[in-house]
């Protein structure tokens, strides 16, 4: 590019649209960036997965994984990273779960409620609340509550 280019690519507006070699390297390395937290998150996904069938089916291989507990806990509403058949399993799992990750469970969950409840708020019609109360990340939240009363 050439001087007058290079100027235009910097400013905010970049009317000409002009590309630097740079800015080509740093959307690659983006692009790498992403993909690279795709499979981080697929492998994670595999991981929680694996440690609840062993700990539901087979004990005697199964070894308890503080970081996989926190894994757990943080996207146990989340169904794209929990799905809905394993549900029942990592409720059963949290649900016999004591002391301090009790306690972080259940402000988890209070804390997704309240956001949903604050939705339910802004939103004006009836459909909208029924779509939000009838969500997965709702009724997760609400099963894991009342599955520690």
């Amino acid at each position: 590019p050439t001087l007058e280019e290079l100027r235009e690519s910097e400013k905010p507006e970049n009317v000409i649209a002009v590309v630097t070699v740079r800015q080509k390297k740093k959307q690659k390395h983006q692009e790498r960036i992403e993909s690279m937290k795709d499979q981080t998150i697929s492998k994670e996904r595999f991981r929680n997965e694996e440690y609840l069938r062993k700990w539901k089916n087979s004990r005697a291989e199964w070894k308890f994984e503080k970081l996989r507990q926190i894994s757990i806990q943080q996207t146990v509403f989340d169904e794209e990273k929990i799905c809905a058949e394993m549900w029942p399993i990592a409720l059963e799992y949290l649900s016999g779960s004591k002391g301090a990750a009790k306690a972080q469970i259940i402000k988890l969950a209070e804390q997704c409620i309240e956001e949903l409840d604050k939705q339910c708020a802004e939103q004006s019609s009836d459909e909208e609340h029924k779509v939000i109360i009838d969500s997965s990340r709702y009724q997760r939240a609400r099963d894991l509550l009342q599955s520690f009363d």
